[in-house]
């Protein structure tokens, strides 16, 4: 019983570190790509900050209910109390929390859209730098607030120079200092964990905003993920249920991301098509079948396994 109750005060706690660590990466992610040669290096940045602490609300709940699953494993108790808790939890979370954490996002970014034009619109170009560009080699001496420049351009060895030139002829983004762009780019894991939350937020918010199949194809992705848990009594041995509900976890977060970003599922939707199964074309019902196959999979283990293995539960206890 005390077990059950401690699940709470683990996912307050989890959930409010999950927040404060989204927003801090955030922040140093947004200050990163910001980076200006010859500029003032602040790494802290309130306005910042604050959109990091809003942005993280969901994928912060989401792992905070993962992780309850992980303290389960750890702590065992009852089973049918402990679901009960993590039921409840869950369905706060993304009946409650994650639609509030929208709404709370588009005020934060309302009341603070004069600052950040401001930040976006700064000059991130300094004079005194040789920067590369597709033919050349250039060099600016002065750089105007319009977001014009002077300097000297060497292409093939001649060098010529040039005044109140705008900075666009020479680079396609002119709010991100080509010195630092492909330093601070993210790459691998890093690249994949970013691009997967992007489409979260971005799905996760337009879906709470439709009706329909978007309500549908998200609370399938919601309990699909809650279902984890019932991996979570595979075997006796609780490194080897951490890890298998680890990696399912992965493995869905992986499919639903590349349901909405892959080739193959394109692949996958055209041979449908042409089989004649027209009603397989939208990615949500796509979404929504493969969620709820394996939903019904995950719970039907859990429930066999609580209910054929009580041997094992009583040794996980002891």
């Amino acid at each position: 019983m005390k077990s059950s109750l401690y699940l709470t005060v683990i996912f307050i706690l989890c959930l409010i570190a999950f927040i404060l660590l989204g927003a801090f990466s955030y922040m140093l992610y947004i200050d990163c790509i910001n980076l200006s040669a010859g500029s003032e290096v602040s790494f802290f940045n309130f306005i910042y900050f604050l959109h990091g602490l809003v942005y993280s609300i969901p994928a912060a709940s989401v792992l905070s209910c993962f992780f309850l699953i992980f303290y389960m494993i750890r702590h065992p108790s009852n089973p049918w109390l402990n679901l009960a808790v993590y039921s409840v939890l869950g369905i706060l979370v993304w009946i409650v929390i994650i639609p509030l954490s929208y709404k709370l996002s588009d005020y934060v970014v309302r009341s603070t859209s004069e600052t950040i034009e401001n930040l976006e619109n700064k000059n991130f170009y300094t004079s005194g730098y040789f920067r590369q560009v597709s033919n050349g080699y250039v060099y600016f001496t002065q750089v105007h607030s319009d977001n014009t420049v002077d300097g000297v351009i060497i292409v093939k060895g001649n060098a010529s120079t040039f005044e109140d030139i705008p900075l666009s002829s020479f680079f396609d983004n002119i709010n991100k200092d080509s010195l630092f762009e492909s330093s601070v780019k993210p790459t691998g894991v890093v690249n994949y964990i970013i691009s997967f939350l992007k489409m979260f937020w971005e799905i996760g918010k337009y879906s709470y905003m439709g009706k329909g199949l978007y309500l549908l194809s998200l609370f399938s992705f919601s309990l699909v993920l809650l279902s984890v848990i019932g991996l979570a009594r595979c075997s006796i041995w609780r490194l080897c249920n951490m890890c298998t509900v680890f990696v399912a976890f992965l493995l869905l977060c992986f499919i639903n991301l590349q349901i909405y970003d892959s080739k193959f599922f394109v692949t996958i939707i055209k041979f449908f098509i042409d089989k004649g199964f027209d009603f397989l074309s939208d990615r949500r019902i796509l979404q929504l079948i493969i969620n709820s196959v394996f939903f019904v999979g995950f719970t039907t283990i859990g429930i066999i396994n609580v209910i054929r293995k009580p041997e094992a539960n009583q040794e996980i206890n002891e």
